[in-house]
C-alpha cells in the first residue's frame, strides 16, 4: 500500500507538532541514563543500544484497516542489550531491565508481554511493557542481540 509523500509528510508534521519526536528523545536519554547509572546492571558491562520510532502511517493503516486490529504501539521503543559475557546474564538483564522501567514509570500490566518465557511459533522473543509518560503511551521492547538478529532477519521478521 503506497499513499505517497504527502500523507507520509503530514504524519511526520503532526508527530513533529505533537511533540512525538521530543518525547521519544528525551524518552531514550531518561531511560539510557536510568539504565547506566544502575549498579546491578553496571557490574555487568553492557552495551546498550536503544532505538526509537513512530509507527509508519502505512503500517498503522494496513494494521486497522486490513488486519482490523487496534493500534496501540503508535510510539515505540527497543531496548537490545548486549553482555560483556553473553547469554547467560542476558536474559537477567533483560527482566532487570524491564523491572527499573516498571518501578519509575506508569505502567500497564494488562499490555505486558513476555515473549522470551513465552516464545512465538516463529522464533519471536522480546519483553513488551507499555508505559504511560508525560500523557503519552510507549511500547518498550527489551531483547538481547541475538533476539534482535531473530526479530530483524529471521522468521519472524515481517520485512522479508
Amino acid at each position: 500500500m503506497i499513499l505517497g509523500k504527502p500523507l507520509r509528510a503530514l504524519w511526520c508534521l503532526y508527530n513533529s507538532l505533537s511533540g512525538n519526536y521530543l518525547f521519544l528523545s528525551e524518552m531514550k536519554n531518561e531511560i539510557s541514563t536510568h539504565i547506566i547509572n544502575e549498579t546491578s546492571i553496571a557490574k555487568y558491562e553492557p552495551k546498550i543500544r536503544i532505538e526509537t520510532r513512530v509507527k509508519d502511517v502505512e503500517r498503522i493503516i494496513h494494521k486497522t484497516i486490513i488486519k482490523r486490529k487496534p493500534v496501540y504501539d503508535i510510539l515505540g521503543m527497543r531496548i537490545i542489550i548486549e553482555p560483556k559475557h553473553p547469554m547467560d546474564e542476558s536474559i537477567f538483564l533483560i527482566y532487570y531491565v524491564a523491572h527499573l522501567i516498571d518501578s519509575k514509570y506508569n505502567t500497564n500490566m494488562e499490555n505486558t508481554d513476555d515473549y522470551i518465557y513465552y516464545k512465538k511459533r516463529n522464533g519471536y522473543q522480546s519483553y513488551h511493557i507499555e508505559i504511560y509518560h508525560k500523557e503519552k503511551k510507549l511500547e518498550i521492547q527489551i531483547r538481547n542481540k541475538a533476539m534482535d538478529i531473530e526479530a530483524q532477519n529471521g522468521r519472524a521478521s515481517i520485512y522479508k
